[in-house]
């Protein structure tokens, strides 16, 4: 069986103690070996890799170019040679896999105006005989570190513009389908790249995580789950390397009434089903706005059905297999429990035999209808050839779904309104937008790029952002050392040492005092946060610390005054008081109040840890002692009073019956009241009930009874009463 090999100095070389199996997605079996690497095998490229570099970098941009120029030749006349080897072990067709290629040559075609692109700037007399100007330098040794599902793409993404830039490049691929990368730098080596400047290491976290700890590594470039790039990015940043991680997707289409449907239909056909759903790019929901899901469904259903499933060698195979076995269960799964969840499977093409290929992975496309937000198969990346339809009343309720997924890839609209059209694009909190196309993937010479869980840092793929030389965005640093060794975005830091080396990854923050910045024993998201003073840090998100050495530790607090005196902190919308204060919010008492002037409701219990007296109490809301209000009667099903949903229930009872409380605030005084129906049978109350005289009431049949309950203490202990036969 073929060893699959690291390539390194321009020659194929074995490396670490391990093995790993190579599958034919299409039939199921082991086809090769491949090498998985460890240290020293990282130790070696990377030697190989510092050996080359120091002339490299001398090149001139006009020879790199010239270099470049040649590669994309090389790679247009291999098409055929490198998308047999994609199809091969990745499974999809032929002309996906060409389609592929053709986008990761658009980048090298980008990579040829190199000379144009490093660029910098000059500035005549900045001061009295001073001009000044800047450059564009190489960082040194970068790493790439790429996914199964796209596997020449994806390389061609980074290394190319890297080595442009005047550096080395240590390229980490899937050990799923490693052999198309390999053959992509054997044949930059061809076009003129010197040996030894692009080195492949094969293999798995182990090489991961050597190449991130490495101190001759200077960035990592990552494309892969969410997951994986939370933890690359994280690691990376605690070792001070720049980092540009590309995570998972959940991608929207809004087809609005007015919509074009066939032109929709035959979008979301690709959008959906290309490359088997395996794709960060890949639609997996439409959203049918109005009366256009049923419209849509008819469209779709038939275009599906004929959707041509089979290997890539099968000329007519217009989808192949998905990539392995656990993929493969994966996706059946998630099938499974959008049946269960009461989705409408419409389209079921999971039972795919093919003559020849029983043990392959095939799954044929799926659709679902009615499917809700709260479905494990909307909340989830299927990666697979399933798609949702989400039906929305209008576009606002649409937009909404969009704005509230957790990621941030890529989204679509079709209409045929330019109002509507412009809002999306404006209002879409995505990272790619696309109006009446589907797949939003910009041309090479702009990034790509998603937001919120679909990226970890500040920096896009290909573009001009491939060749930033900031760690992070939109940040404004005035001060020594501020927001000095730092990653994150959209941060304001005034003052020495301000923000330095926060290692966590802030995002919108302001900083304004003397080290003032984030708390740093946890590594907790740190967004929207104020620190105001000297030493002040806040962790968490929405929090506040103001004055000399205050730290606000966790999210929705405000810290108020310094170490040495008694200050104010709010937790979770409390707010203790050690003076007088006018309040619009809730209110714990430690000491004597003067005075306190209450403008709104007061949604929580006054609660007192020492006698306090009240000289003047203005209130202009309401006072809710039982820390939580319930606008509606909750009907219980079960005989369970759950505390979360609210402080009024109801119950009609037929025999007997044992009561239960659950979810109750823990540590906090807390009251409801219960009203029940009594028709027959006993009342079973818990053991931490006392009625007065230790003896509950006796109930009459037919009769309306109403029960309220109090504890102090988290419901260690209730103190209860009943107004027996209160209706009839």
């Amino acid at each position: 069986m073929d060893l699959i090999k690291h390539y390194i100095n321009g020659a194929n070389e074995e490396g670490g103690n391990r093995k790993g199996d190579v599958y034919n997605p299409a039939i199921g079996e082991v086809v090769s070996k491949v090498s998985l690497g460890d240290l020293d095998t990282v130790n070696k490229a990377i030697q190989c890799s510092m050996n080359v570099l120091e002339k490299w970098r001398y090149t001139t941009p006009a020879k790199r170019a010239s270099i470049m120029f040649n590669y994309k030749k090389l790679l247009e006349d291999n098409s055929e040679k490198i998308a047999e080897m994609v199809s091969r072990e990745h499974g999809k067709t032929i002309e996906d896999a060409k389609g592929s290629l053709k986008r990761g040559i658009e980048v090298v075609e980008y990579a040829c105006g190199i000379p144009n692109l490093l660029k910098g700037e000059y500035s005549n007399q900045t001061g009295s005989g001073i001009d000044t100007y800047s450059m564009k330098q190489e960082l040194g040794i970068c790493a790439g570190i790429t996914p199964f599902n796209f596997p020449v793409m994806i390389p061609l993404w980074m290394f190319p513009l890297a080595t442009a830039c005047g550096n080395a490049f240590i390229l980490k691929p899937s050990e799923r389908d490693p052999s198309s990368s390999i053959e992509l730098v054997r044949l930059f080596e061809e076009a003129g790249a010197p040996k030894g400047l692009v080195n492949v290491v094969n293999g798995d976290k182990e090489v991961v995580d050597s190449l991130i700890e490495h101190k001759d590594i200077q960035a990592i470039s990552f494309v892969g789950s969410s997951k994986v790039g939370s933890y690359i990015y994280q690691k990376s940043a605690s070792y001070n390397k720049r980092v540009q991680a590309l995570g998972s997707a959940k991608n929207h289409m809004l087809v609005m009434p007015d919509a074009d449907i066939e032109q929709a239909s035959d979008a979301l056909i690709g959008a959906a089903y290309g490359s088997a759903g395996e794709r960060c790019m890949a639609i997996s929901v439409a959203v049918a706005i109005g009366n256009s899901a049923d419209k849509l469904i008819e469209n779709i259903k038939p275009k599906i059905n004929d959707i041509k499933v089979g290997p890539y060698n099968d000329k007519s195979s217009e989808m192949g297999p998905v990539i392995s076995k656990d993929a493969f269960d994966r996706i059946n799964g998630l099938i499974e429990s959008g049946v269960e969840e009461g989705a409408n499977l419409v389209v079921d093409r999971r039972d795919i035999k093919l003559q020849g290929y029983e043990n392959g992975y095939f799954i044929g496309p799926c659709l679902f209808d009615n499917v809700k937000s709260n479905m494990k198969i909307y909340k989830e990346e299927i990666f697979g050839p399933v798609l949702s339809i989400v039906r929305a009343e209008n576009y606002e309720e649409g937009l909404k779904l969009v704005k509230e997924n957790p990621y941030g890839n890529g989204c679509s609209i079709f209409t045929r309104d330019g109002d509507t059209a412009r809002n999306f694009s404006n209002e879409a909190n995505i990272g790619m937008v696309g109006v009446n196309i589907p797949i939003p993937v910009p041309v090479a010479a702009y990034s790509f790029g998603g937001w919120k869980n679909s990226i970890f840092g500040g920096h896009n793929a290909f573009g001009m952002e491939a060749m930033a030389s900031a760690s992070g965005s939109y940040n404004v640093a005035v001060g020594h050392h501020a927001l000095y060794q730092y990653s994150g975005s959209g941060n304001v830091a005034i003052g020495y040492q301000v923000m330095a080396d926060s290692t966590n990854s802030p995002w919108y923050n302001v900083v304004i005092g003397h080290s003032a910045g984030m708390v740093t024993d946890s590594d907790t998201g740190n967004l929207f946060g104020i620190s105001i003073g000297y030493q002040a840090k806040f962790n968490g998100a929405n929090s506040i610390a103001i004055g000399k050495s205050v730290s606000a530790k966790g999210a929705n607090q405000i810290t108020i005054g310094n170490t040495s005196h008694t200050h104010m902190h709010l937790l979770s919308s409390t707010v203790a008081v050690s003076g007088s204060l006018d309040v619009t919010g809730n209110i714990t008492v430690t000491g004597t109040v003067d005075g306190i002037n209450i403008a709104d409701s007061l949604n929580q219990a006054v609660k007192t840890t020492s006698s306090p007296t009240f000289a003047a109490v203005t209130i202009t809301g309401d006072i809710d002692l039982n820390g939580m209000y319930a606008s509606n009667i909750v009907a219980m099903s079960a005989l369970d009073v759950d505390c979360s949903l609210g402080n009024y229930f109801s119950k009609t009872i037929n025999g007997a019956s044992t009561f239960t409380f659950s979810n109750i605030p823990s540590g906090k005084s807390f009251a409801f009241t219960l009203e029940i129906t009594h028709t027959s049978g006993s009342i079973t109350w818990p053991t931490s009930v006392k009625f007065p005289g230790d003896s509950a009431p006796s109930l009459t049949t037919g009769k309306t009874h109403v029960f309220v309950f109090i504890t102090d203490d988290g419901g260690t202990r209730w103190r209860a009463n009943a107004l027996v036969d209160f209706v009839n």
